[in-house]
């Protein structure tokens, strides 16, 4: 069951890991590499007085536990207690002097160290109290809004060589999929991950896509008509240009909103824990 916890805290999956460390817990109170486990855990999720509760007691149990003092040197750091964070982890390296991230998490609280030694009370406080709920938010909309430009960039690109490349039709059709699939993939899974921010993301770019669309008939059709009769290879390329957009403009929309409610359930264990 810890196996399958450590699986599970690697897929980010910490709600359902937690669930397992707590059930190992209750039969084998003692278990160190569940009570390790359940720290990383508490850390992750940013509870750091009950993670250091948890690392006292391993440190009880085994006080030569080289982990148990690295993530004590984690914690401390986190809290803000630079000093003893700093003694914590030169303890875990005279435990373990091998152990490459040790040597990252000791330079890592020297800085913290150096930054904290040039702030004022407040600034420290102010950096306890930031909600790291907001920074995910803003980190799941721009990597969606990153992942949605490409797949629009895609199928232009793809639009781009069905028109240049008319002999090799097939290599624009396959860069215009791709691009499909990046945007159904990313509406789905990034609704599924970060909830509410993606869906409207996704909306958002869909909102975007069906206004091009309808400019293109409202605006351009004339002009299409024309360069179509002018140039009858361009009818194909055109064709895949607007089934596209229909497609990208309506197909994800409905994906997202099915991952936002499939993911509900794992995001609010996650908030929970």
């Amino acid at each position: 069951m810890v196996a399958q916890a450590q699986q599970l805290f690697q897929a980010q999956n910490y709600g359902e890991a937690f669930n397992l460390v707590e059930q190992v817990l209750q039969n084998m109170p003692n278990n160190l590499p569940a009570l390790i486990l359940k720290g990383q855990l508490l850390g992750t999720a940013g509870r750091y007085t009950e993670a250091q509760q948890v690392i006292e007691h391993i440190l009880q149990l085994d006080p030569n536990n080289a982990m148990g003092w690295s993530m004590q040197a984690v914690v401390s750091s986190n809290l803000g207690q630079h000093q003893q964070a700093l003694t914590a982890v030169e303890r875990s390296l005279e435990l373990d002097a091998q152990n490459p991230e040790t040597y990252a998490i000791k330079n890592n609280i020297m800085s913290n160290l150096a930054v904290a030694q040039t702030q004022t009370p407040e600034q420290s406080k102010s950096k306890l109290r930031s909600d790291p709920e907001p920074r995910k938010a803003s980190q799941g909309f721009i990597l969606g809004l990153a992942l949605s430009i490409l797949g629009i960039v895609a199928g232009l690109i793809g639009f781009g060589l069905m028109t240049f490349i008319a002999s090799i039709p097939y290599i624009g059709l396959f860069v215009i999929c791709i691009s499909i699939g990046i945007l159904c993939v990313n509406a789905a899974r990034g609704a599924f991950h970060y909830g509410l921010v993606l869906l409207v993301e996704t909306i958002l770019v869909s909102v975007v896509l069906a206004g091009i669309l309808g400019a293109m008939y409202k605006v351009g059709q004339a002009s299409l008509i024309h360069q179509i009769n002018l140039h009858p290879s361009l009818f194909m390329p055109v064709l895949v240009l607007v089934a596209w957009l229909i497609v990208s403009a309506a197909v994800p929309p409905v994906l997202a909103l099915g991952g936002f409610v499939g993911g509900f359930p794992s995001r609010r264990r996650q908030k929970h824990a």
